[in-house]
């Protein structure tokens, strides 16, 4: 079997055989026929080669390297390398009907050919209405979202119909691609093997996919938060040492700090004489006048002088009540959570494509 050094075949490119390595133990670039074999006559749907032989050996013709199983990567045109001339490489033959890639590509660049981006847009037949590509290309990628993913992932624009197939024949019922557009890719939960450590809270999962497990494990359900409000229960418990503040005007205490007297007295303030003659509570000689004190309790039956030596009142705490002022961001819109902050980890943007 003739082996080129170009995708368009041809005598003119034919290598000689066997090929011979440089210096450097490399080979230069080695191309097939892969059409159907013409003699004897192949059926019309006969396909191309899609394997070749390498036998490598050394310049006396001792063996190192014989394998008969090395695929064919043929052109665009046909099963391999369809007799030569189009793309030198079959799409198909590097990537199937729903494989996602990235590409470094600007956000309004169109997709590969054999590609559509993953933006959210529709995909159907010509004239069917399509955003993101109406064609017959897309069949085999419409028919793959259609049975593998519900409408909840892959809506069809009017509801789904019995079979993929007659959706896609329908007039103006595109299928929705993926929407990967400010998002970034997670590994579902289990993939075919036992749930992860790394579990996937259900309720991170906006997508309203039915019961816990599931969304957890459905391709293309989405979640997460641009940025976050935390509530007071979200903080961890906490305290505030409090600082004095200096009295107001005239001695007044702060308006934020109220002191509330509970179960507690004073001593009597008094002045003592010594011009009386009548003891007073075995003190003998001693008057006394009370400041501040004129008349009795308006609660008890006692004169100023049985006040002697007493207390006014019980004993106990004092609680104070107030704050040590407020500190943070600007409330929210919900009273207890604060301003909302970035939730976002380093990322860089990048575009995303699905194989048609």
């Amino acid at each position: 079997m003739p082996v080129y050094s170009s995708a368009g075949l041809g005598d003119a490119n034919e290598h000689p055989h066997p090929v011979a390595a440089d210096g450097n133990a490399r080979w230069p670039q080695v191309f097939f026929d892969d059409t159907p074999p013409a003699s004897p006559p192949a059926p019309p749907d006969t396909p191309g080669r899609r394997f070749y032989r390498v036998r490598v050996t050394d310049a006396a013709g001792v063996l190192i390297y014989d394998d008969d199983s090395v695929p064919i990567i043929g052109t665009v045109s046909g099963e391999g390398g369809g007799g030569g001339g189009g793309v030198p490489v079959d799409q198909n033959a590097l990537a199937k009907t729903g494989d996602v890639k990235m590409k470094f590509a600007r956000a309004a660049d169109p997709a590969d050919a054999g590609w559509v981006r993953c933006n959210g847009g529709t995909i159907s037949k010509a004239g069917a209405g399509g955003s993101e590509l109406a064609d017959a290309s897309t069949q085999k990628l419409y028919e793959y979202l259609w049975n593998s993913h519900s409408d909840l992932i892959c809506p069809v624009t009017g509801g789904r119909g019995t079979t993929a197939l007659d959706d896609f024949n329908a007039i103006n019922k595109p299928i929705a691609l993926p929407d990967m557009r400010g998002r970034a890719p997670f590994g579902v939960d289990k993939m075919g093997s036992a749930a992860s450590a790394n579990l996937i809270a259900a309720a991170y999962v906006d997508t309203p996919i039915p019961g816990p497990d599931d969304k957890r494990d459905t391709v293309g359900a989405a979640g997460g938060e641009d940025d976050i409000a935390l509530a007071t229960a979200q903080m961890p418990a906490h305290s505030h040492d409090a600082t004095g503040v200096p009295a107001g005007p005239g001695g007044t205490p702060p308006a934020k700090v109220a002191l509330k007297a509970s179960n507690h007295g004073h001593p009597l303030r008094t002045s003592a004489t010594s011009t009386s003659t009548n003891p007073i509570d075995g003190l003998g000689g001693v008057a006394l006048s009370l400041d501040s004190v004129s008349t009795p309790p308006t609660n008890t039956a006692l004169v100023p002088t049985d006040l002697f030596g007493k207390q006014l009142g019980g004993s106990g705490d004092i609680a104070i009540t107030g704050n040590t002022g407020s500190a943070g961001g600007p409330a929210g819109a919900v009273a207890g959570v604060s301003s909302a902050h970035e939730n976002m980890p380093p990322f860089m943007l990048i575009q995303f494509q699905i194989k048609l």
